[in-house]
């Protein structure tokens, strides 16, 4: 069993900054395991180097809650953080992965804007007070001497652990890494932390040169060598929420003591474990706030009034009001512009692949304003839709009757309101005995040509009996796919983003029926100053090698962003001979796939990305 405790401090001198500083720490042992407040010895140590620090924490205060009651002064729009990572590691598992901290940046991103998987999870009593805070994390695009960066640094560091007391990781010359300018970045160092600690926060107005989060490292991101029960970046959030002000849900001391958030019901001490239902000071707990002490499976909210206190640190007078203007992130839209949305929308595009007798990969495009997805499927001709929900894209449709045709209709959920359903797509599972059915051709003969600066014009062959044809397009390794339906043999792209590849397919719509995608082709506008296009890129976008003893395979594709993609393996005849599930796919790094159990023979790689695009690489076992 797992106890969280606060310590209070009360004849220290310290009690009264427990409202201005957090830090969670974890003790283990075989027996039991608790989580403690070290406020005090942290801050003793910041008292005795800082003696005014008492007087900024209340200047700081008193911003806050003149922000958050004055109109005026409120923020509008989202607000974007730019965020470095540092690594601080001794041996190779603390020095964890791009993909770990990237998790680690989805997983805040989905808990301050309430797109956590988990959010239906809150309690009915408190749906009303539950809150997207507008606020949004980025690792940084720009250094501070403004060079590109991947927003991680490493340091191998000659420490076995760090601690709160010295504060040793915030600073180069002890072992740690010296922060990134605390006014233009949201510094976050990941290292090991001793005494069990799973991580510790700043609260705005501290010293600059430690301004930030430190996370122990098998508590930060949703993937990799983690250890459960705060295994699903939940102590980040926490930990955050502290570096913008907010404090514990108890407000650190008995009923009475609040945390200066009035939607936030009164405790009297932190919550523990998974336990629902807790009572104290005259109301039901909030245990399921990201600010109490409960497991990290069940923290599923922030409160609007939590939304409010922290986005008053970006007014105007606001302590973080300097990142607002931070030059640490580029401006430019990651993917291109969508189009103005007036309602929700079904996805306008439905995929079927890797059908067999009894089983069929179904997927389809994303929507932009869409939380989840409402799939629902029937045999044809039979009057009973199976529903079931999804938030991602895809769904792998098992149990199916060999030789049957099946309808498949989505509708896009946001909240408590929902699309219409698309048209149905209609397939037949194998195992009928005959031989595949025939099928509309695809268009050949794609071709890129740069029109003006940022303008790409696509063009292909015309297909016998196509009516319209659809083209689908985006920035390649990316989500955010477009899709436009032309009646012509060609289309204009604009807004082109120079160095960025971008990947494109089409296919041909007939009167009844549509036909299959194209191959995916690819351009890169070299530069908006060098009007000169990639149609034949000097580095393939996709590459596949052989290693040295043949049984492995390495597939890159030429992407700057992780992405998810699942892999199929197909030899001479097209019959599926492996397949792998869902993996991410790094910039620079790739997949290796084991192939010593194949037979000796030409085989094909089909790499499908979240957006159902295909890449297609041969190779040979020997």
């Amino acid at each position: 069993m797992i106890l969280y405790q606060c310590s209070k401090h009360r004849g220290s001198g310290i009690s009264s900054l427990l409202l201005f500083f957090a830090i969670s720490l974890f003790s283990f042992s075989p027996a039991q395991a608790q989580r403690t407040c070290g406020t005090s010895e942290y801050m003793d140590n910041m008292m005795k180097s800082n003696p005014n620090l008492r007087y900024r924490l209340r200047a700081v205060e008193d911003q806050t809650k003149e922000n958050v009651k004055s109109s005026v002064a409120r923020v509008q729009g989202d607000i974007v953080i730019p965020v470095v990572v540092h690594v601080v590691y001794l041996t190779a598992e603390q020095n964890i992965s791009d993909a770990q901290i990237k998790s680690q940046i989805k997983s805040l991103n989905e808990d301050f804007q309430r797109k956590n998987a988990d959010r239906d999870q809150t309690p009915a009593i408190f749906q009303s007070v539950a809150a997207n805070t507008g606020i949004r994390f980025q690792l940084a695009d720009r250094d501070p001497q403004g060079n590109p960066t991947s927003g991680i640094t490493r340091k191998k560091t000659y420490k076995a652990s760090f601690y709160t007391n010295d504060n040793d990781v915030k600073y180069a010359a002890m072992g740690g890494v010296d922060p990134w300018p605390t006014d233009q970045y949201l510094n976050i160092w990941v290292c090991n932390l001793g005494l069990g600690i799973l991580g510790y926060s700043q609260f705005p107005g501290g010293p600059a040169e430690t301004d930030g989060v430190v996370i122990g490292y098998k508590f930060f991101g949703t993937i990799g060598n983690l250890k459960a029960p705060f295994n699903l970046g939940r102590t980040t959030t926490h930990e955050v929420g502290h570096w913008l002000n907010l404090r514990h849900i108890w407000g650190d001391g008995p009923c009475g003591v609040d945390d200066h958030v009035a939607d936030t019901p009164a405790a009297d001490a932190p919550s523990q474990g998974c336990y629902f239902g807790r009572s104290s000071c005259g109301s039901v707990n909030m245990t399921q706030n990201f600010m109490d002490y409960t497991d990290d499976k069940c923290m599923n909210l922030f409160t609007k009034g939590q939304a409010d206190r922290m986005r008053a640190l970006f007014a105007p007078g606001g302590h973080r009001h300097s990142l607002m203007g931070s030059r640490a992130i580029d401006k430019q839209p990651e993917v291109l512009p969508p189009a103005p949305v007036v309602s929700l929308e079904f996805p306008d595009e439905l995929n079927v692949a890797d059908i067999s007798k009894n089983s069929a990969f179904l997927s389809w495009t994303e929507v932009d304003l869409a939380d989840e997805y409402l799939a629902r499927m029937r045999r044809k001709g039979n009057s009973k839709w199976i529903p079931r929900k999804f938030e991602k894209t895809y769904v792998n449709a098992t149990g199916l009757r060999s030789c049957t045709e099946y309808e498949f209709q989505l509708a896009s959920v946001m909240g408590s309101e929902k699309s219409g359903f698309s048209p149905s797509y209609i397939f037949k599972t194998e195992g009928c005995g005959t031989g595949p059915p025939i099928s509309y051709k695809a268009p050949k003969g794609l071709r890129s040509q740069q029109i003006g600066n940022s303008q790409v014009k696509i063009s292909w062959a015309p297909v016998n009996g196509a009516v319209s044809y659809k083209v689908q397009y985006k920035i390649a390794g990316r989500k955010g796919i477009r899709s436009q339906l032309v009646s012509s043999t060609q289309i204009q792209i604009p807004n082109v983003r120079p160095g960025l590849r971008y990947i494109y397919r089409v296919k041909a719509h007939f009167n009844s029926s549509t036909g299959p995608w194209s191959s995916i082709e690819n351009f890169k506008l070299r530069s908006a100053a060098v009007a000169r296009l990639a149609n034949s890129p000097d580095v393939p976008f996709i590459r596949i090698k052989n290693n040295s003893v043949n049984d492995r395979v390495h597939i890159l594709l030429d992407i700057d962003k992780v992405q998810r993609v699942r892999v199929a393996i197909r030899n001479e005849s097209g019959d599926a001979v492996k397949t792998y599930g869902f993996m991410d796919l790094e910039p620079g790094r790739g997949i290796q796939l084991k192939i010593s159990n194949l037979e000796s023979g030409n085989y094909q790689a089909i790499i499908t990305d979240e957006d159902a695009f295909e890449y297609k690489a041969d190779f040979v076992k020997r």
